[in-house]
């Protein structure tokens, strides 16, 4: 899928060379930039094995605080053949995020929770489609039926905090030394509708988009180098995405304007997979078998020392992590809900 996301973005930005090339071929072309404000929801939830509990543990990521950039560039041909590419970048300010774990179902018997730092990390989105454009004899009124691809992504972080709930007295206060990476991947196609309606010096627009994605996830989780998480997420989602602009110039002979841009999209996914492989340090295992049940802990005792002992043996005069410690297991991965607005000013061009 992303070999294909590739080359169909390959294929665009040829066509767009081609196009750029032959500036007779289009009738009129618009390119706006764009700069703003945006904020992210993000929220996903594991269930636990069997779906017991329905959520095992939960991460929240809240009012992601984000500055972002972004381009809009719409051509239309002579045979009024409709062409319409955007993209934007941003970089996270400030953010919350909550992280819980659930002995019970439906989110009760809350075991633990812990509230991390969330900036530092970026979004980004991509969009192009093409169709037919409708027009009032005037160019008053424009209407434009397309289909296309997109792509949508964020880089989201988990860093130090504070643990307010745990089963462990010891571990409440500061988290130091703790970090989760976690990189999303949306991507599918799209039908959608373009609208523009001209007065004097006014240009409205607006655009709404339907959207079929595959959502592939990648997290690392780290904590005081006692243990390592790599984990994948896979699911299949679709998502809404809104965008409603207004732009002024004081002069028609004036190839430049000014505008405000704002965007909205509401993403979901259906039920996934959660596959996780962990490492863990030889050394640390003692460590975090102090937190195992204490009657099974006295039942394996002898023979766990055995083993952690040749396991440190292996390991002597290493500061890595053991890949022959390996656990794999796979949960069901919950819908996944993310949610986004942003508002931008925009200085629109037009030739």
């Amino acid at each position: 899928m992303r070999r294909m996301a590739y080359a169909f973005t390959t294929s665009l930005m040829c066509f767009l060379c081609s196009t750029l090339s032959a500036a007779s071929w289009w009738y009129n072309a618009d390119v706006d930039f764009g700069a703003g404000y945006r904020i992210d929801n993000f929220d996903l939830s594991i269930a636990g094995e069997n779906d017991t509990p329905n959520v095992l543990a939960e991460i929240k990521w809240k009012d992601l605080k984000t500055a972002q950039t972004n381009v809009r560039l719409k051509i239309v041909s002579c045979d009024n053949l409709y062409w319409r590419t955007s993209g934007d970048f941003g970089c996270i300010l400030y953010g919350e995020n909550r992280y819980s774990v659930y002995a019970a179902d439906n989110r009760t018997l809350e075991i633990s929770r812990a509230y991390h730092t969330a900036n530092g990390y970026w979004v980004y989105d991509g969009c192009t489609g093409i169709g037919y454009c409708f027009r009032t004899p005037h160019q008053q009124f424009e209407i434009a039926p397309l289909v296309g691809f997109s792509m949508h992504g964020q880089h989201l972080l988990m860093a130090d905090g504070d643990q307010k709930i745990s089963i462990f007295p010891e571990d409440i206060g500061p988290v130091r030394n703790f970090r989760n990476r976690y990189k999303t991947l949306w991507q599918g196609g799209f039908a959608g509708v373009d609208l523009a309606f001209n007065y004097r010096c006014w240009h409205f627009y607006a655009q709404g988009e339907w959207h079929w994605a595959a959502y592939h996830a990648k997290g690392r989780w780290e904590r005081q180098r006692v243990f390592r998480e790599r984990y994948v997420d896979k699911a299949q989602g679709h998502g809404q995405v809104y965008t409603y602009g207004i732009n002024y110039t004081n002069n028609t002979d004036w190839q430049w304007s000014i505008g405000v841009v704002g965007n909205y999209q509401l993403w979901h996914t259906r039920p996934g997979r959660h596959v996780v492989k962990s490492f863990v340090r030889a050394a640390d295992i003692h460590h975090i078998q102090h937190h195992q049940d204490s009657n099974q802990r006295n039942h394996h005792h002898e023979t766990d020392k055995k083993e952690i002992q040749q396991l440190n043996q292996q390991v002597a005069h290493q500061d890595t992590f053991v890949d022959t410690l390996p656990i794999n297991f796979s949960n069901k991965l919950n819908p996944i809900t993310w949610y986004s607005y942003s508002l931008s000013i925009t200085l629109d061009t037009y030739f």
